[in-house]
């Protein structure tokens, strides 16, 4: 079985969810009392004057998600302080989030490009009058229905969830040990090839990410090394770095400039402060601002905040356009949810050519940075297709505590195409090949450089 690349587990501004031990959520606002059900997502609210709980429900299942410590109202609009996953999530940082009611349906402000919305039901699922309790036929039961329900990919990427069912469920019985447990949800996932699909226990993480072929064998550890061989070798007078070490930029020559975004995580504050990136990518561009090109490097880039990367990639525009069509699976169908523009975040882009170096390991928001650049004009995307996995991650909550992500989303470009499983193309092919890091030597590069000398 091939081994995942280790990455980290996230979703813009929900990173994690319920305590172990519900705490009692005060609600003063009588709009928002209620029961909800959220669009997608498989969540449902209690709103109450004297508390209120998050569950995660299927067909068949119920069990704790999220609960709040404190509601903090300004207006109509409610700051939910101090909130975890149920079960590990103790272990994983508090957040804030926003909720508000808008158009009759409750929204779920959590650092995506888009809100959680929930509309309003007269009462809770009978399975939440009496939560799924924890056996190990229970927690697969729960894993297994919620993708059921909630994952739209199985077609894409050649699962049958009906026989994965047939195989994997007759392995549980009431003796099945954790260990055993975890293995069979890993054997389980793992054909999906997809890195926003997880499970994670005391035993450890299983991430279903493919790995490109020249990255056989490569672990974690790996990564910075190949991320950093460019700037170490091929940049004149060195190389700069900012935004926390995550930007690393410099000059080729004098006319091509170079930038490598490591990722784009921790960038932004939680209440969507922007003063880093913003410092960073002035700092960048004023350094730059004498090239006529810029090549921006994004092979070894893992992902982050959909909002940062698409933050970074307003300073290559002047000017507003759709560039991604977002929705949700719901009960069978997708849901448009979000058209997501791109806006220049400078009042002097660089509007010059760029090249754009894309991998097999450009990952999740680094994707969705690639998609968003592929649609303008004056930007050639140079190297191989990305991995594949642009959907955000949502998170399900087993009754043992341990906690599953989930693809439950898709970005489609301006023009309505799908990316997922197959990555966003490039214009131009070069392969990477592992040999040529270790030898120092990038082809991708090599191909540009020769073609500014035409």
């Amino acid at each position: 079985m091939q081994k995942a690349i280790k990455t980290k587990i996230l979703m813009p501004g929900l990173i994690v969810t319920a305590l172990l031990t519900p705490h009692i959520t005060y609600a003063k606002d009588a709009d928002l009392s209620g029961i909800w059900q959220s669009i997608g997502y498989g969540i449902w609210f209690s709103v109450a004057q004297d508390g209120a709980k998050i569950y995660q429900t299927t067909k068949d299942t119920c069990v704790d998600f999220l609960t709040m410590d404190s509601f903090d109202y300004q207006g109509n609009i409610a700051t939910i302080k101090g909130a975890k996953l149920a079960g590990l999530g103790q272990y994983m940082p508090a957040q804030d989030f926003k909720i508000e009611l808008k158009d009759g349906l409750l929204n779920l402000e959590i650092g995506k490009v888009n809100p959680v919305q929930a509309k309003r039901m007269s009462k809770l699922p009978a399975t939440c009058n009496t939560l799924t309790t924890n056996t190990a036929g229970n927690n697969f039961e729960v894993f297994w229905q919620f993708f059921n329900e909630n994952y739209p990919f199985f077609e894409l990427r050649n699962v049958d969830w009906q026989e994965s069912y047939a195989t994997f469920r007759p392995k549980i019985n009431a003796a099945t040990s954790d260990e055993d447990l975890f293995k069979i949800i890993q054997d389980m996932i793992a054909p999906l090839g997809d890195g926003h699909v997880s499970i994670i226990s005391p035993m450890g993480e299983f991430i279903a990410v493919n790995k490109p072929e020249w990255a056989d064998g490569l672990e974690e550890e790996d990564m910075p090394p190949l991320a950093m061989m460019a700037a170490e070798n091929y940049l004149k007078n060195g190389y700069k770095t900012t935004a926390n070490g995550t930007f690393i930029y410099g000059k080729l020559t004098l006319k091509i400039g170079y930038i490598n975004l490591l990722g784009f995580d921790d960038l932004m504050g939680d209440d969507g402060d922007t003063n880093l990136l913003k410092n960073s990518m002035d700092e960048i561009l004023s350094e730059l601002k004498d090239v006529e090109s810029i090549v921006i490097d994004i092979r070894i880039n893992f992902g982050g905040d959909d909002t940062s990367g698409l933050f970074v990639a307003g300073y290559f525009t002047d000017q507003k356009q759709v560039i991604l069509r977002k929705s949700v699976w719901v009960e069978g169908a997708f849901k448009p949810i979000a058209d997501i523009e791109l806006a220049p975040t400078s009042n002097t882009p660089f509007t010059g050519n760029i090249y754009l170096l894309t991998s097999r390991l450009s990952i999740s928001a680094a994707e969705t940075f690639a998609l968003a650049l592929a649609q303008l004009p004056h930007v050639t995307l140079v190297g191989e297709p990305s991995n594949g996995m642009l959907s955000d991650q949502w998170f399900l909550t087993l009754p043992n505590g341990w906690i599953g992500t989930i693809s439950n989303e898709r970005y489609l470009s301006a023009d309505g195409e799908l990316f997922e499983a197959k990555g966003v193309p490039v214009d131009i092919q070069v392969p990477v090949k592992i040999g040529d890091y270790n030898a120092k030597y990038d082809a991708a590069l090599e191909y540009i450089l020769k073609l500014s000398k035409k």
